[in-house]
Parts: C-alpha cells; structure tokens; sequence
C-alpha cells in the first residue's frame, strides 16, 4: 500500500511539473506574440489576415505622371515583371539629403508593396483601407506617426510612390507638357530644387516639410539649399490620399 501511495505521488509530482512547464512556454510564447504586434507607438495591433486587394492603377510602364512626382524629378516610370523603376530628370531635397528618384525601386508583389532594397516597410490595402507591415508591427497608416515618418527618409519615398500607383491617369500629365507649363518661372527647370513635406493631413504634411527643411537650410544638416532663391512660397497640396508642402528653390 505504501509503495502505492508513493508511485502515486510521483506521477502527481511529475503530471504537476509537466503542466507547470507547458504553462510557462504558453506564457512565454504569448508574450512573444505581444512584443510582436506592438506598433511604433507603443499601442497593440492583430495582424490583418483579411485578403489583401490588388491597388495598384499602374500596370505597365507609363510616361504620364502626376505634378508632385514631376516637381521631384520623375518623368517616366518603367514596370518590368513585378518591380518598377524610375526615369529621372533632376533631384530633389529631403531630410538634409540631395536625392534622387532613379535610385529607388519598388517591388509589388502579392497586392504587396515595398522598396525593393529595403523590406522593412510593406503596405497593403485591405477592405478599402491601407495598412503598413514592419517586421514587428501592422497598423493603418492613417495611425502611422508623425515621427516615424520624419526620421525615415525611405518611408516617406515608399509613400509618395503609393500615392502614384493609386492615383488615376487623368489626374496626370507627360514630362513635355509639364516643361513647356514650367518654363518662365525665373530659373532653369534643372536648376529648380524642390523642397518637400508628405503626411496623412495637412498640419502633418507642414510638419514634414519643416523638418525636412530644417536640415536643407542649416549649416549643421546639410546646408543644401543654402545660397538658393526660393520662388514663391511653400504650397500645400491635397493628392490623392496625401498632403504634400512643395517649395521651389533655384540653385544656380
């Protein structure tokens, strides 16, 4: 009876250290999940599985572009398989850089888009709203913070060429009408440097702008629009389903 009791008491112990250990790996593996669907700032998000649409308006190559990528160089967009690449004619300024649109390209793939060089941002339309995948976070870019967006210089190029494949041709023109539109300002068309800004709504979009300036404009950014003549004032424009702020500069 005794060697009963005892047998029984270790299958009791050892059932008991088997569901205590089960217990702690479900723990660990739901925190796990939590750190994952942590967003940027802080607040949780599930990751959406509802089927992801097929947005892009682009779907072949195109020489007819919108003013905004117009005014930051873009004059013909080349799509070959599931990439796309961009014909450029000038740069732009941004975030204390000189850029250019030709040396970035997208990858859609799968209703998916993403800069084909760097995967940490993914975007997504799904049930009429879009979303933007990190590799620790989905939300909707409606809720994408403004920070985030300042700080990171390939965020704000994989959003403007967002808006471009989800904007209509008729709402576009061709790089030769735009020249002959653009000639008479005071400088040259290949002298004309943009200053720019991009968000969710206006105030954001000026915020944007600010700060990207802010480096353009100082001798500890980089001081890239320092010497040139701005033309005319800072514009703010609704396209499609951004906010923009263009200033044009003349850099002789």
């Amino acid at each position: 009876m005794k060697k009963k009791f005892i047998y029984a008491f270790f299958l009791f112990l050892t059932a008991g250290l088997l569901f205590s250990c089960m217990n702690d790996e479900s723990q660990d593996t739901n925190l796990s999940t939590i750190e994952k669907s942590k967003d940027f700032n802080g607040k949780t998000f599930s990751r959406e599985t509802a089927i992801r649409e097929d947005f892009s308006k682009i779907k072949n190559s195109t020489k007819l572009i919108s003013t905004i990528f117009l005014n930051l160089g873009v004059k013909e967009i080349i799509k070959t398989d599931s990439y796309y690449k961009l014909v450029t004619f000038k740069g732009f300024k941004t975030r204390g850089y000189s850029e250019n649109m030709s040396d970035y390209e997208f990858e859609y793939k799968d209703n998916v888009l993403s800069l084909r060089d760097d995967g940490s941002f993914r975007i997504y339309e799904s049930d009429g709203s879009f979303y933007i995948e990190s590799p620790i976070a989905v939300l909707p870019i409606k809720d994408l913070d403004q920070k985030i967006l300042n700080d990171n210089k390939n965020l704000q190029i994989l959003l403007a060429f967002l808006n471009e494949i989800t904007t209509n041709d008729i709402e576009k023109t061709d790089y030769d009408t735009y020249s002959r539109m653009a000639t008479g300002i005071g400088c040259s068309l290949f002298n004309t440097e943009y200053a720019w800004g991009i968000g969710m709504t206006g105030s954001a979009a000026w915020a944007n702008y600010n700060f990207n300036l802010s480096w353009d404009l100082s001798p500890n950014g980089s001081g890239d629009l320092i010497g040139c003549k701005p033309l005319g004032s800072a514009v703010l424009n609704h396209y499609g389903d951004f906010y923009y702020v263009l200033r044009p500069y003349c850099c002789n």
